[in-house]
């Protein structure tokens, strides 16, 4: 989890995709009857806007989505403090994992794919955790725990929940992040305590549907030098750096007959949300972040088929630019939104049909424990973004979308005691008439 700053916000219910009760209780007749003549003109997402405009233009449907599965706590927790605190730090953090209650939060997120049914789903934060007792972090540092910790293989969690609904998707591209391993206190009923090695491994995947056809899988991390990196002072000259690594994954979906590029992306966080503005590593983090973009933004630049970027950018809409005289570096800051709009991408929410309901569309964040009665999030930094460009043309082109944000809703918690929202973020699930040329 990434600790964020959360308001308190009265949150109005939104609609689902392929939700029967189209339609809830609104607050204005107008916007009923609007969302009455969508509903009309475009049949509920199962009808198609017609397939040929032109004899050059044609409008291709294409669902998808974005979820951060989040870990359960504050990843970054433990890293804050002295060495010796560590084992303690990491039990702590592994309490509120193992709280949080993954096997039926993926229920939920079960529940509202099956509503959605996306083509293709962008997934961030999918976490392996395993074990080794007892410890040998001392002795040799190494990442090698392979005992896996019960229900700590959060993918696989998923796919067996969407499996027993009858929901078949694959693993289209899976790239594997930070991978760590820290020593843990553990105790016994008895009181008697000892230290295990806790690995943990994130990772970012792209999940297709069955019928969906992939290929050109590409997965790889930005480079070390714009990552976030942890050091600890072991004693003797010995020190230890751990690098909180991000990545890319992307795949070619061939979708109802049209190929498209689909990439996922977690971006580091923004520094504000990691230290205080005083603390020189804010601005690096920021710094950081803005080249993570940066390089996806690079790398997708060449691409000829229509992109379609998902994921967890930790970059809201009304990030501000940095200035050079401000950031010591000799250029400015640019925030990742803002990079994707001067670089062509549409931001889908803007022109959501669908926005009425849910007009802010913020995805980030509930508390940390997912136990808040109502809603907090209170950021947009949960993302689809597409680019279409034709020929040269410097802007893209996009037709109808009908986009939502999950797991806000009352009815998207557990059935647990206490009930737990699926996530730290609201997922976007959108559905898109994407013009080709």
């Amino acid at each position: 989890m990434e600790a964020k700053r959360k308001i308190w916000i009265r949150r109005k219910s939104c609609m689902g995709l392929e939700k029967q009760d189209s339609i809830r209780r609104r607050d204005m007749a107008g916007k009923v009857l609007a969302l009455g003549l969508i509903i009309l003109l475009m049949g509920q997402f199962g009808v198609t806007v017609p397939v040929v405009a032109s004899d050059d233009l044609s409008f291709h449907k294409i669902k998808v989505m974005t979820q951060n599965l989040y870990i359960g706590a504050d990843i970054f927790a433990p890293l804050d403090g002295p060495i010796t605190e560590l084992p303690f730090r990491v039990a702590q953090t592994f309490e509120k994992v193992i709280e949080s209650n993954f096997p039926a939060r993926a229920d939920v997120m079960t529940d509202i794919i099956a509503r959605d049914l996306p083509d293709l789903i962008g997934l961030q934060e999918v976490f392996l955790l395993r074990k080794e007792s007892p410890s040998d972090f001392f002795v040799n540092l190494a990442v090698d725990a392979e005992a896996e910790v019960e229900n700590g293989d959060y993918l696989n969690i998923l796919l067996e929940k969407l499996e027993e609904r009858g929901l078949h998707y694959h693993v289209a591209a899976s790239v594997q992040n930070t991978d760590v391993e820290l020593p843990m206190l553990v105790c016994d009923e008895q009181e008697n305590c000892w230290l295990e090695d806790l690995r943990v491994t994130d990772h970012d995947v792209i999940l297709a549907r069955e019928d969906i056809v992939t290929s050109n899988e590409v997965f790889l991390n930005y480079p070390d030098d714009i990552s976030l990196q942890f050091s600890f002072d072991l004693g003797g000259g010995i020190e230890l750096t751990i690098v909180a690594r991000r990545g890319i994954v992307a795949v070619v979906a061939l979708v109802r007959g049209e190929l498209f590029r689909i990439a996922n992306t977690h971006l580091v966080v923004r520094g504000k949300d990691l230290f205080p503005a005083e603390d020189p590593r804010s601005l690096i983090a920021s710094a950081f972040q803005a080249a993570q973009a940066q390089t996806l933004i690079a790398f997708l630049s060449n691409e000829t088929l229509p992109v379609i970027v998902v994921g967890d950018l930790n970059s809201d809409p009304g990030d501000p630019v940095i200035p050079d005289s401000l950031t010591g570096l000799g250029y400015a800051i640019i925030p990742p939104y803002k990079q994707f709009r001067l670089n062509s991408y549409r931001d889908t929410w803007r022109t959501n049909l669908l926005k009425f309901s849910n007009p802010y569309g913020h995805t980030c964040c509930h508390d940390e424990n997912l136990q808040n009665v109502e809603s907090t999030l209170s950021e947009r930094i949960d993302f689809v973004l597409v680019r279409n460009r034709f020929g040269s043309s410097l802007f893209s082109v996009l037709g109808p979308v009908f986009a939502v944000v999950e797991g806000d809703e009352e009815q998207d918690k557990t059935d647990t005691v206490p009930p737990l929202w699926p996530s730290d973020h609201g997922g976007v699930a959108a559905a898109m008439f994407i013009p080709t040329f």
